[in-house]
């Protein structure tokens, strides 16, 4: 068969096995995920289905670790509700799901803060963005071996095609092939493309830049970030 989504067509790819709670262990990956493809000047807008989600920024950086910290940053009538509701991600039942998603990114200065609502429709965020990274997400829950979710940066064009190809099949079974083959996909890339010297570039290039400023007052933060092991640590703090 042939596959839609190649090694080759992915930039940037994370997984992880969700060991606690599945909507917690999705939102922490999905924000630790836009925290390694944003710059460290950028408020990355997460859009799905032409809907704001939640914003994420770097919260700090640190070149001796090269650890990602990552701020999730939601706000009132967003589209995250209806996106985890869309998702049943706390059902248990077997489930194969797969979505992509925008991130368009901002680069705010101090005196004039970023916040979503600067910008009421999806056009127009849009054409103010500085860039718009394209992204997907394959989410496979087994009841027997838990929930795994995999991300992966790619062109607009290449996001299209796949898309385009599972709308294209008659059979349930033809599209869970394919997200399969997805999952593989960012873990062959993760397994054999990845090595700590492309990890550590990617770091110091992206995060050379002064941390964007926050773009709101007085909210609660949540900081993702993960230990040695790779298991996701959050923690709450205020701006």
């Amino acid at each position: 068969m042939h596959k839609t989504i190649k090694v080759t067509d992915i930039k940037w790819a994370y997984s992880k096995v969700l060991d606690t709670s599945t909507t917690e262990g999705f939102m922490n990956s999905l924000c630790l995920f836009v925290g390694e493809i944003i710059r460290s000047d950028e408020v990355g807008l997460i859009v799905w289905q032409h809907q704001p989600i939640m914003m994420v920024c770097i919260h700090k950086v640190d070149f001796e670790t090269e650890a990602t910290y990552a701020e999730m940053i939601t706000f009132k009538d967003s589209g995250l509700k209806e996106m985890l509701n869309n998702l049943h991600l706390e059902n248990k039942d077997p489930k194969i799901i797969c979505s992509g998603f925008e991130v368009f990114c901002y680069r705010p200065k101090p005196e004039q803060p970023y916040h979503p609502k600067i910008y009421p429709t999806y056009i127009r965020a849009r054409e103010q963005a500085s860039r718009i990274l394209d992204a997907l997400y394959a989410l496979i829950i087994n009841p027997e071996r838990g929930a795994c979710v995999s991300f992966a940066q790619v062109s607009e064009k290449i996001s299209k095609t796949f898309f385009k190809r599972l709308s294209n099949k008659n059979k349930n079974q033809h599209d869970h092939d394919e997200i399969r083959n997805f999952a593989i996909a960012v873990d062959t890339w993760m397994g054999e493309f990845y090595t700590n010297e492309i990890g550590s570039k990617q770091y110091k290039t992206k995060n050379r830049y002064p941390i964007a400023p926050k773009p709101l007052e007085g909210v609660e933060l949540f900081i993702i970030t993960s230990d040695e092991d790779d298991n996701l640590i959050s923690y709450q703090t205020k701006v």
